[in-house]
């Protein structure tokens, strides 16, 4: 009884060695072979034995059938063997027989009942797993959904298109590819985190929603008070953005990462950019990229106060610029980019 005990428990915890489990299993299945070719009592003893494992290990039907034969065969056998001399002894066999089929009854129960409970836990799960994906996918629909309202937005009163979007996006993510080709910024480039820049760049403008149209659109120079309220877009859309994703506090989040690149685009690597006049490293790198991106589709685009330059003109001009206006190793990268950076160009002109 106690070996087949530690069987089931062994089975029900997996604590114990697969071997052990068949020993117990071979003797019991001995025992019940003995008992029945010799008639037994101290033999027979061992039949509630398999009995028991019969109620763990298979068909409840079967084992009940079974069980009830084999205490018929251990009653038969105690019988048989009511002698006086040993009467004491096989009361004390009998006794323990119907304590171990009590016992075998009590397991056989309470597995049935575990395994109820975990196959409802298991049902549980499910939905529970169900809800949440629906959630989470309710969630993503509506992000996406606002992101989109934005990105349009972004678009509404600017002189810029919808291709200038789509080659800054193709830009961004080819200039962050090329980054880590190069061995640089590799733990904040993840595929993940391209993938968020990407999605987050057409909100980068965000902020010009708040400016002027006579501002926005006028044909000439602006004067130093039209500069001046210009250059306020970027704590516009900056603002706007953190508004949007206050419910969103991961740094990760699609409109987190679009509101530092609304508000650092136009800051310079060498300190004299604005809106906070941030140095270096100090400017988030999604914005560093995108600074890059923006200057270069500004040059090679056609606007109301200026016609497009040539790309080879705009390469030699962004390497002008590195290490003042630009992140040296996005230069690098910039250069090493510039025929792809080409090809869309052409392959999505307004």
């Amino acid at each position: 009884f106690l070996l087949n005990t530690m069987d089931w428990w062994s089975l029900k915890y997996r604590r114990c060695e697969w071997a052990l489990a068949y020993m117990v299993r071979l003797a019991a299945l001995a025992t019940v072979l003995v008992a029945i070719w010799n008639y037994s009592p101290h033999a027979a003893a061992w039949l509630p034995i398999a009995m028991l494992y019969l109620f763990l290990r298979v068909n409840r039907k079967v084992a009940q059938i079974i069980s009830i034969a084999m205490l018929a065969i251990v009653i038969l056998i105690l019988g048989q063997h009511w002698h006086a001399e040993t009467a004491i002894i096989t009361r004390a066999f009998f006794i323990n027989i119907l304590c171990i089929c009590i016992l075998s009854m009590y397991f056989s129960a309470s597995q049935r009942v575990s395994e109820e409970l975990e196959q409802t836990n298991l049902q549980l799960n499910e939905v529970l797993k169900d809800f949440l994906n629906l959630r989470q996918s309710e969630l993503k629909r509506t992000r996406e959904q606002m992101v989109n309202a934005l990105s349009k937005l972004a678009l509404y009163r600017d002189y810029e298109t919808g291709q200038h979007v789509l080659r800054t996006q193709m830009y961004v993510k080819a200039l962050a590819q090329n980054l880590v080709r190069l061995g640089h910024y590799r733990q904040e480039l993840s595929d993940e985190n391209i993938e968020l820049i990407f999605k987050a760049t057409p909100m980068h403008d965000l902020g010009k929603v708040g400016i002027p149209d006579y501002i926005l659109n006028k044909p000439g120079n602006h004067t130093a008070e039209e500069i001046e309220l210009m250059r306020t877009h970027a704590i516009i859309g900056e603002k706007t953005l953190l508004i949007a994703a206050q419910d969103q506090n991961a740094d990760s989040s699609i409109l987190m990462v679009a509101a530092s690149i609304a508000g650092g685009h136009h800051e310079n690597w060498d300190g004299t950019g604005y809106p906070r006049a941030l140095l270096g490293d100090e400017i988030p790198l999604a914005a560093r990229i995108m600074a890059v991106a923006d200057v270069y589709d500004a040059l090679v685009s056609r606007r109301v106060y200026k016609e497009p330059w040539t790309h080879e003109d705009a390469c030699v001009e962004i390497l002008k610029l590195s290490g003042t206006q630009f992140d040296p190793k996005i230069v690098d990268a910039v250069i090493l980019e510039r025929d792809a950076m080409r090809k869309i160009q052409e392959a999505h002109q307004d």
